[in-house]
């Protein structure tokens, strides 16, 4: 609770949920914290925004309901290759299910081989209309990963080459350590919400486990990208510190 507090107080969050635990639990537990938090806040009507990998996965298979709730489950940005069960098209399919709402794909890659071809596929009416949906949504769930570490992070990292040195990936985008866009031609290359998008969504949780993810923790709270944290005691430790 006193890690909670502090947390919320230092970074002016709207809620957090730190795991009572001093070892690390992995994400089995975390993921459950969040998709509490996600059922709870819920109601019918609203729209979703889903990011993807391990993190968000942990908690949309965790996600239970009594009664099915009509949301609308959409797309951050497009997809990677990446595990089955951690892909996006999976993730939004998954939750909607579960809650007993409805889902759409966002149909493109979330990384492009340049920023000319990124900008053909951005003019595409079916991509504009799937961001579009997620740019108006009520609440979005997303991963705040490490460069290097974890599919998504590694991908997108080895695209990336130049300075400042990223130290999170949040929404497939490299973020400083003050919480900003690193700069360079990796940005445009990049089909998925801006972050400014993203910070204009009214809740925005972001879900992490692991004292190693702390930097990053700390650039997504910095840079006001997220608005809620469910996170592990190892971790929360470590990001205040």
């Amino acid at each position: 609770a006193a890690l909670e507090e502090e947390l919320g107080k230092r970074w002016g969050l709207d809620h957090v949920a730190v795991l009572a635990s001093d070892r690390q639990p992995g994400l089995e537990l975390v993921g459950s914290l969040a998709a509490r938090r996600l059922v709870d806040t819920l109601d019918d009507r609203m729209r979703i925004a889903l990011g993807w990998g391990t993190s968000v996965e942990a908690a949309v298979r965790r996600v239970e309901v009594e009664r099915p709730v009509r949301v609308e489950v959409v797309q951050i940005g497009g997809d990677l290759t990446m595990p089955t069960s951690s892909s996006g098209h999976q993730l939004v399919r998954e939750l909607a299910t579960r809650l007993g709402g409805e889902y759409s794909y966002l149909p493109a890659p979330v990384l492009l081989e340049s920023p000319g071809l990124a900008r053909q596929v951005l003019e595409d009416p079916a991509i504009r209309t799937e961001l579009d949906r997620a740019r108006g949504a009520d609440l979005a769930m997303v991963g705040i990963g490490v460069p290097g570490r974890g599919f998504a992070e590694s991908v997108i990292a080895d695209a990336y080459t130049g300075e400042p040195t990223p130290v999170a990936v949040v929404s497939a985008r490299l973020v400083d350590r003050d919480g900003q866009e690193v700069p360079g031609p990796l940005r445009g290359r990049v089909v998925s919400l801006t972050l400014d998008e993203l910070r204009k969504i009214p809740t925005v949780i972001g879900v992490a486990a692991g004292v190693e993810k702390a930097p990053a923790v700390v650039a997504a709270l910095n840079g006001g990208l997220v608005n809620e944290l469910i996170c592990d005691q190892p971790l929360a430790a470590e990001a205040l510190r």
